[in-house]
């Protein structure tokens, strides 16, 4: 049977390719015959305008010249490898995921490949996070008729606007089994649609094994001096940079920066190579959740900081993945060390029974969908 995964398609972000990824390997392994659907839309909520240049219209001062400067840099780094780190993105994509032959996007009207498929999985990732540029209707695959699943799948905010949330009601009751990635996100849908059952699973990237992992790495680099990985979504502040770099010489540790523009050579690491790196790092300082994840995966000592932004928290997903996974607090506070590594024997239990509960929802669900097809074939 034929099934196809609706999920973000970014080119560009290693959580989004990592998912997939899992994802499609979970479906495999269950024997379906899996497809990517390659979409590009544009949200039609938010206005799509130029970049305003309001740094030329700040006043004269030496820090700002400087924030300034750093910012021109840092987009001419980034301009100057755009198309390469797109490129790399791009191959381990054609490499390790099965995409669609069409790409889905606004005005697409050809939905012969759509009606070639079985049923489909929506998820995981932020797929129904309305502030995103790339949200659609799309999201929900409202133009389908074949069952629908949705595995966890994430909202990426606390609450959904008034006027939007009939919208959302009528798509979210048109997917037959739905799960999510977060509590929050099962306390929005339970708002909204009362009677509708919503199970919090595990991402897709936790539901494969270390050993699962080593297998996709198994021909990269190995470094020779240990080392201290970041990756922060957002620049953390001057103060956390310089806590950083206390730990790490008090260890004798090197820096490894990834996403940074300005370390070059981790600026162009592909998703597999995250994944590597992940898996030798001595320790692990970062923002996002898909580090905590492979931070998680690889038994790793790591540390959650706030993200350095004025966006709307998306900490729910990180502190659904610590409750449900008794990490204990991870996160940084201050110029407090943690010092302790988690105490994997205990989260790897929890671990276990999560991926045990993810399973049997999507076991079960798929199977349900086999019969709303033999239904509809006996009807035919």
């Amino acid at each position: 049977m034929k099934v196809a995964i609706q999920t973000i398609v970014d080119y560009n972000n290693y959580g989004n390719r990592l998912q997939n990824y899992a994802l499609q390997m979970i479906l495999k392994d269950k024997g379906y015959e899996v497809i990517t659907l390659r979409n590009k839309f544009i949200n039609p909520l938010i206005p799509q305008k130029k970049f305003d240049k309001i740094f030329y219209s700040l006043k004269d001062g030496s820090a700002i010249d400087k924030v300034i400067n750093k910012f021109r840099r840092k987009t001419k780094m980034i301009n100057k490898y755009r198309n390469s780190r797109h490129e790399v993105f791009k191959a381990f994509s054609s490499r390790y995921i099965i995409e669609s032959q069409n790409i889905y996007e606004n005005g697409q009207e050809d939905k012969s490949e759509l009606n070639s498929i079985d049923f489909f999985v929506i998820g995981s990732d932020q797929v129904w996070n309305y502030t995103f540029p790339r949200f659609s209707e799309f999201d929900f695959l409202p133009i389908v008729d074949q069952p629908k699943i949705s595995y966890a799948a994430s909202f990426g905010v606390s609450s959904i606007p008034e006027h939007m949330k009939k919208n959302y009601m009528e798509n979210l009751s048109s997917i037959d089994f739905i799960s999510v990635r977060e509590e929050k996100g099962k306390e929005i849908i339970n708002e909204l649609l009362p009677e509708k059952d919503v199970k919090v699973v595990l991402d897709p990237t936790l539901m494969l094994s270390k050993g699962e992992w080593q297998e996709l790495i198994q021909d990269r680099e190995i470094y020779t001096r240990k080392f201290v990985l970041t990756y922060f979504l957002d620049e953390p502040t001057t103060k956390n940079q310089n806590y950083i770099l206390k730990i790490a010489k008090e260890n004798n540790l090197e820096i490894k920066q990834l996403a940074n523009v300005f370390d070059e050579d981790l600026w162009l690491a592909d998703p597999a190579e995250f994944v590597n790196l992940f898996s030798q790092a001595e320790m692990v300082f970062t923002d996002s959740f898909h580090a905590c994840v492979f931070s998680i995966i690889f038994e790793k000592y790591f540390e959650i900081f706030e993200r350095n932004t004025k966006l709307e928290s998306m900490n729910s997903r990180i502190d659904t993945l610590m409750n449900n996974l008794h990490t204990g607090n991870r996160w940084h506070r201050g110029n407090s060390n943690l010092l302790e590594l988690p105490d994997y024997h205990v989260i790897n239990q929890y671990l276990e029974e999560q991926r045990k509960e993810s399973n049997d929802f999507l076991e079960s669900s798929l199977t349900e969908c086999q019969k709303k097809l033999k239904v509809v074939d006996q009807d035919v």
